[in-house]
């Protein structure tokens, strides 16, 4: 896969046999999306990948006192998505790896995983740069 930058025919076939069908097409959307990013840290060239969380639009407005979520007269917490970490192609911060993969060994990869390893394949990621010191702020979680 690495060399053509395509997927052949027989490689989706693979995958398929391979990984779940709801993992693969969820892995395969957030590719579709542009939600993996490669953080590349200068001088050391060290790298993360991670994965955008999906926007969830809700019919609400803001109010600019206390900064919370107002849905139908109704004040609710505002809602917080954090960008998922995905470290040496084998491990995720997201709960569906911790409990799916770790706890329960019910598959091998999350969906974040499974889009980070097809998009370092086929180059289809966002590349940011950033000082290593950033780097070690973003494997922290203070973005």
């Amino acid at each position: 896969m690495q060399e053509e930058k395509q997927v052949s025919e027989m490689v989706w076939k693979e995958l398929i046999l391979l990984f779940p069908t709801n993992t693969l097409i969820h892995a395969l959307e957030i590719i579709d999306k542009k939600k993996v990013i490669k953080y590349l840290a200068k001088p050391s060239d060290r790298y993360l990948f991670a994965v955008e969380p999906s926007t969830t639009k809700h019919a609400n407005s803001k109010n600019k006192f206390n900064n919370k979520n107002i849905i139908g007269g109704n004040v609710v917490a505002p809602i917080i998505k954090k960008t998922y970490k995905c470290l040496s192609n084998n491990y995720c911060t997201c709960q569906s790896f911790t409990f799916g993969v770790i706890s329960k060994k019910e598959f091998k990869y999350c969906k974040h995983l499974l889009a980070i390893l097809i998009a370092d394949a086929l180059g289809e990621y966002e590349i940011k740069i950033v000082k290593d010191t950033e780097l070690s702020n973003l494997l922290l979680d203070e973005e």
